[in-house]
């Protein structure tokens, strides 16, 4: 049987983590020991999620429309301000169309892992896109 991946002490940024099955893996990653960066278009479903979550949970919150290309690409550098590491991705926004497809969440991820956040290794962390539509 496949050992559990040990999630305390690390850190996961999941996006659509408003509400939905964005919040509801934020809440179980949280319950499992993980810091969180929760990324979501909009703040006050983000401070939902954020006034439910464990007080042991550092947790940053960044408003951004996975959408819009300027904000996707200034999201690893927001997180690396709060988080000195990232060692998993949950990409759970929806959004689609051949730019999203190309450079959207989980590329600019893999490439901040590798050339920005400072004090990780890309070989270590996860990158996971989840298939949900509203």
């Amino acid at each position: 049987m496949a050992e559990r991946m040990q999630l305390r002490g690390r850190t996961a940024v999941v996006t659509g983590a408003g509400s939905g099955i964005g919040q509801a893996i934020a809440m179980v990653l949280a319950h499992r020991g993980c810091h969180l960066a929760l990324v979501d278009v909009n703040a006050a479903s983000l401070a939902g999620t954020v006034a439910q979550l464990p007080a042991a949970c550092r947790v940053s919150q960044h408003v951004v429309d996975v959408a819009s290309r300027e904000m996707v690409a200034a999201l690893p550098a927001a997180v690396s301000t709060v988080h000195d590491r990232v060692d998993l991705v949950v990409n759970n926004a929806w959004c689609w169309g051949r730019w999203h497809l190309r450079h959207g969440i989980r590329r600019r991820f893999r490439l901040a892992l590798r050339y920005q956040l400072p004090r990780r290794r890309a070989h270590d962390a996860r990158v996971h896109a989840v298939a949900a539509r509203q």
